[in-house]
C-alpha cells in the first residue's frame, strides 16, 4: 500500500510539472514554475494539519498521520534542479 501510494504521488508530481518543464525553453522559469508546484503541494497537505492545530478542525489521527506521511515523501525528494546557481 506504502509503495503504491508513492507510485501514484511520484506520477501525480510528474503529470504535474512535465508540461511546465515543455512550455518553457528558460530553465529559471521552469524551475520557478516547478518550485510553486511543489510548494503547492505542500500547503495542500499541511493545510489540514495547521487547521486541526488551530482547533478550526476537528483532529483526524489518521488523516494527521496519511497528511504527515504525504509531507515525508515530499521532504524525500530530490529538488536541487529546481533550484539553478546563478
Amino acid at each position: 500500500m506504502k509503495n503504491t501510494f508513492r507510485v501514484v504521488l511520484a506520477s501525480l508530481g510528474f503529470a504535474l510539472i512535465t508540461p511546465t518543464f515543455a512550455a518553457s525553453k528558460d530553465p529559471n522559469i521552469s524551475a520557478i514554475k516547478a518550485r510553486q508546484g511543489d510548494m503547492a503541494i505542500r500547503a495542500h497537505n499541511l493545510g489540514p494539519l495547521v487547521a486541526m492545530a488551530k482547533g478550526k478542525m476537528p483532529y483526524d489521527s489518521a488523516l494527521a498521520a496519511q497528511l504527515a506521511g504525504n509531507l515525508k515523501l515530499l521532504l524525500d525528494l530530490d529538488t536541487s534542479r529546481d533550484w539553478p546557481a546563478g
